[in-house]
């Protein structure tokens, strides 16, 4: 199928996922395997059914995929130390992704294989509409079967030894 970028963030399917080739649109140059139609860029699409592996993202759109790339470009203190821990698949052979869209969320670390999310929060997460923020969002990513642990930023500065230890501790009981 051949569909402008305009049309690309309105496809939303349960059942289909569209896959593109990662290389980036430029208003200055065709996607590779697209063409030009009335000025605008388009791109040939593959449709397959949804697997495990390729639902990881929940339907996330485009905008959400740049937001996490930034993010990961300015991870804090906090986030660095823990994706230190993580990265590799040091917990149990499990491999992480660190800021992952799940839907219209970002999850600071995601792992698809037992559908965890790992979410550090700083100050701001202490004020009662980030709190209530934060439990709704927690609810929603259960809806998707998703088990959403958090830790403060202090804890994982201060004891990242204890953190990793009940983050190993809840990877086991999902993974039973």
């Amino acid at each position: 199928n051949s569909l402008t970028r305009n049309t690309l963030h309105q496809i939303k399917s349960k059942y289909y996922y569209l896959y593109t080739s990662a290389r980036r649109l430029s208003p200055f140059r065709r996607p590779e395997g697209g063409a030009m139609e009335n000025g605008k860029n388009t791109i040939n699409l593959s449709i397959m059914p949804l697997s495990d592996k390729t639902q990881m993202f929940y339907n996330a759109k485009a905008g959400i995929f740049q937001k996490a790339k930034n993010l990961r470009k300015n991870m804090t203190p906090a986030e660095h130390k823990l994706w230190n821990h993580l990265k590799g698949n040091k917990i149990l052979g499990l491999r992480f992704r660190r800021q992952h869209p799940i839907d219209i969320f970002i999850a600071d670390f995601y792992c698809h294989k037992i559908k965890l999310v790992i979410e550090l929060d700083g100050n701001i997460h202490d004020e009662l509409p980030q709190k209530e923020y934060d439990a709704n969002r927690t609810e929603e990513l259960k809806r998707f079967g998703i088990t959403v642990i958090r830790f403060t930023n202090q804890e994982v500065l201060e004891n990242t030894d204890q953190v990793i230890k009940q983050i190993t501790e809840k990877c086991r009981e999902l993974m039973k």
